[in-house]
């Protein structure tokens, strides 16, 4: 696997991310909602290659998906708690 592998395909997602956040006048707190809940479903959806003795990961030498799960389930959870009792922070964006 090389560097660019890892690196491009996030930095492309998060570019589209921000200028999308960007034209619709987004706020930060919803674009990270946005960014960590899409990242959930991506995991979701792509469970089954992901696993250890999936089509992505033969030797299971990466990640299990339930942590990446756990991590950006919880991410997103954090971010829409935060959202909810603190309204105010749904103002600051990029306008």
């Amino acid at each position: 696997m090389k560097l660019s592998d890892i690196i491009y395909p996030p930095i492309f997602i998060i570019l589209c991310v921000v200028v999308g956040a960007w034209f619709f006048e987004a706020s930060f707190a919803v674009t990270l909602l946005f960014v960590f809940g899409g990242a959930s479903a991506g995991i979701l959806i792509h469970w089954p290659e992901e696993a250890p003795g999936g089509v992505d990961n033969p030797d299971g030498e990466f990640i299990h998906p339930k942590y990446l799960l756990m991590i950006f389930g919880s991410a997103t959870i954090f971010v829409a708690v935060v959202i909810h009792f603190f309204p105010l922070i749904r103002s600051y964006g990029f306008y």
